[in-house]
């Protein structure tokens, strides 16, 4: 009975709904559509725990706290990006000359080159946390590992990031500093 009732109500109530966040949160991200599915595989998940009284508010709920989840991780991805950017001195885009351009590219490569270079659990741990946005509580709920386990390897990864830099920028440091009569020999 559940499930026609579900496929009934997905039905009819779905396009209403995407309607319902395209005016409130605009067009996206995150889409409106996916949100609203994703709305109604939880609406599912919950329904054969208790009767649900109204179910068209009670789905909009779970579907506007979702966008606001994914505003929320979105913001978090930006400020860690900020911070990457700050931390390895490169500048924002705003900001940006073409001179830095340039540089900032190299770095970026250099970072991606460092990342490819990481040990599996840094880089995944790294990637859940900076690029997903999740916690990492949730992390740990997900891969099984301790809180302090993946702030060790999230700290590890890292480190290793900056090392790789820092390598980079002292093999460019030593290549100005040669004297020029060693240039002209190399």
């Amino acid at each position: 009975m559940s499930q026609i009732f579900l496929c009934k109500f997905y039905k009819h109530y779905w396009p209403e709904l995407c309607g319902k966040l395209r005016r409130r949160f605009g067009n996206g991200p995150p889409d409106p559509e996916d949100i609203a599915q994703l709305a109604f595989i939880k609406y599912s998940e919950m329904m054969s725990k208790d009767p649900i009284e109204n179910p068209k508010a009670f789905i909009y709920t779970i579907a506007r706290n979702l966008v606001i989840d994914s505003f929320r991780r979105e913001k978090k991805q930006e400020k860690m990006i900020d911070e990457i950017f700050q931390e390895f001195n490169i500048a924002a885009l705003d900001e940006q000359s073409a001179g830095h351009d340039a540089l900032d590219s190299e770095r970026i490569s250099l970072i991606e080159d460092a990342m490819a270079k990481l040990p599996a659990k840094q880089k995944s741990f790294l990637m859940a946390s900076c690029v997903e946005g999740l916690s990492y509580r949730t992390i740990a709920k997900q891969t099984g590992h301790s809180l302090s386990d993946i702030s060790r390897t999230i700290e590890k990864a890292y480190a290793a990031i900056s090392a790789e830099l820092l390598n980079d920028e002292e093999d460019k440091q030593a290549e100005y500093n040669v004297p020029s009569k060693m240039r002209k020999l190399q």
